[in-house]
């Protein structure tokens, strides 16, 4: 069963349902937001080092690279609200991944979102 916000719920010890407790980090100034970035890319640096490292961990790994490298662009976002003329600037930033590689990062990244756990990945 989920909430609207997509969240599962769990049966907590009475039967009843709880809503989960989902932590989330406060941008109320660019520190923290920054600090988010870098457990983001940290993260997938960990991802990364588990896809060339190979064995079992290796799909998991370059799943993690792949997703949470993707979701540090939507953290570095959370700047919007603290740097007069992020928009331009990220305007012109995210011209960058206009090129085949990044292309291809987006396919990889949706097919293992869309498709996790199958063998035709």
């Amino acid at each position: 069963m989920t909430l609207d916000t997509g969240a599962v719920m769990r049966p907590i010890f009475n039967g009843a349902l709880e809503k989960p407790r989902i932590l989330m980090s406060v941008h109320d100034s660019i520190r923290p937001v920054l600090a988010s970035v870098d457990r983001t890319l940290s993260i997938a640096d960990m991802g990364w080092r588990d896809y060339l490292a190979g064995g079992e961990r290796r799909y998991a790994g370059l799943a993690n690279a792949i997703t949470f490298t993707r979701s540090a662009t939507n953290v570095i976002q959370n700047l919007r609200s603290h740097v007069d003329g992020f928009d331009a600037w990220w305007k012109q930033e995210v011209q960058i991944l206009d090129n085949p590689i990044a292309k291809w990062f987006v396919e990889v990244r949706n097919r293992v979102e869309k498709h996790t756990g199958r063998s035709d990945c």
